[in-house]
């Protein structure tokens, strides 16, 4: 009898587990399809081509210079959404980090590339700054203050526009997605 007792228990448990972990899965596939939205109303759904900017043909954000295989022009919303999953949301474990900080961070992978957004996130937390999303960088990633953040992320930019003057005419749309990204973190959080 107790060996039935326990095999009930024990899948009850198991089933609650698993209604837990896709509850879980499912709050976060909304909540990337939120940020990835955001995003891309940032970055624009337009196939565009600046000479001045690094990323060559962009469109949703997705730039040639690092997507050389990519037909950018002809890229589909969709495409760009597992994109921005695979090499930025997953890759740098965005869903790991201190949902307080989760949106900024997943805009800094996007915009800077992850290495700067995690170093940037290591640097305000006191973690090891080795460009490196590991357990140390997800466990301090609570202690992240949104403003240092934000003023990391200009800081940042300012350098890039003072090595490279032609970036200048970026400084004013920057500055303004950065501070929209803080205030829709703040709306978040």
């Amino acid at each position: 009898m107790n060996n039935v007792k326990n095999g009930v228990i024990a899948f009850f448990v198991t089933y609650i587990l698993n209604q837990m972990v896709s509850k879980n899965e499912s709050d976060l596939t909304s909540q990337f399809d939120k940020y990835v939205t955001k995003v891309i109303d940032f970055e624009g759904r337009k196939c565009e081509t600046d000479a001045d900017d690094p990323g060559g043909t962009t469109k949703f954000g997705i730039a040639q210079a690092f997507y050389p295989d990519i037909a950018i022009c002809e890229l589909h919303e969709t495409e760009a959404k597992r994109i921005f999953y695979d090499d930025y949301w997953s890759r740098f474990k965005c869903a790991q980090v201190s949902l307080h900080i989760r949106f900024l961070f997943f805009d800094a992978c996007v915009l800077h590339g992850g290495g700067f957004a995690v170093r940037c996130l290591q640097s305000l937390t006191g973690a090891k700054v080795d460009g490196i999303i590991g357990p140390e960088t997800i466990s301090k990633s609570h202690l992240a203050n949104i403003r240092n953040f934000s003023l990391s992320r200009k800081t940042y930019l300012a350098a890039r526009i003072k090595d490279k003057p032609t970036l200048e005419k970026f400084r004013k749309g920057w500055f303004a997605r950065i501070d929209a990204a803080e205030a829709f973190q703040l709306e978040k959080a």
